[in-house]
């Protein structure tokens, strides 16, 4: 991908350019021409090629959220570094990732919400929400609240304390998500947002 034709309107770091260049090697293409199977396949390879890993002292724990939506429940992956032990307490962050509701996964976000725990610190609640286009909207958006909502009531379960805040957060689609999840449940501690775009896979 060149990007001469942005450049005298746009200042274009050199590891954005880079990145495209690596991806565009490695034959990625824009998801328009991919199925939507080999463009989540995409997905995964390149965040396991790009998001690299980090060192993390602590659990990491599965649960299945009951929900009246989805029979099978919603995986989540909680992340509890050893840092959160010298916090009172430790908030709950629950992040979702992007992938504009058709792509993506909680392996595609593992490190990062490694390092969220890890430097924050915090417990990380990472969210397997339905699909696109298997799952209509508002498939992710019911698995969003009832997601948060469980978390308010079983912070202990997870690591955190009853007294611990709870946040939401994500990129791209998932970003989305925990805006429109800070309307429909209360007292929230806070909430953060990181907009990314990808087009290709």
């Amino acid at each position: 991908m060149s990007f001469d034709k942005f450049k005298p309107k746009y200042k274009i770091h050199s590891e954005t350019e880079n990145y495209f260049k690596l991806r565009a090697e490695a034959g990625a293409k824009p998801y328009d021409q991919l199925t939507v199977e080999e463009a989540r396949e995409g997905n995964i390879a390149n965040a396991k090629r790009f998001a690299g890993t980090t060192e993390f002292e602590g659990t990491v724990k599965e649960f299945t959220v009951p929900s009246k939506q989805c029979s099978d429940g919603i995986p989540i992956t909680v992340y509890r570094s050893k840092q959160c032990d010298l916090c009172v307490a430790p908030s709950v962050f629950v992040y979702f990732h992007g992938g504009g509701n058709v792509v993506g996964c909680r392996q595609t976000v593992d490190t990062i919400c490694r390092i969220f725990s890890r430097d924050a610190p915090c417990v990380v609640v990472n969210v397997e929400y339905r699909l696109a286009p298997e799952h209509k909207w508002p498939a992710n958006h019911e698995d969003a609240i009832c997601v948060v909502r469980w978390v308010k009531m079983n912070k202990g379960l997870l690591g955190a304390v009853n007294r611990s805040t709870v946040g939401v957060g994500g990129d791209g689609e998932g970003s989305r998500m925990a805006a429109l999840v800070c309307h429909e449940v209360p007292d929230l501690g806070y909430q953060v947002t990181c907009i990314f775009h990808a087009s290709a896979a």
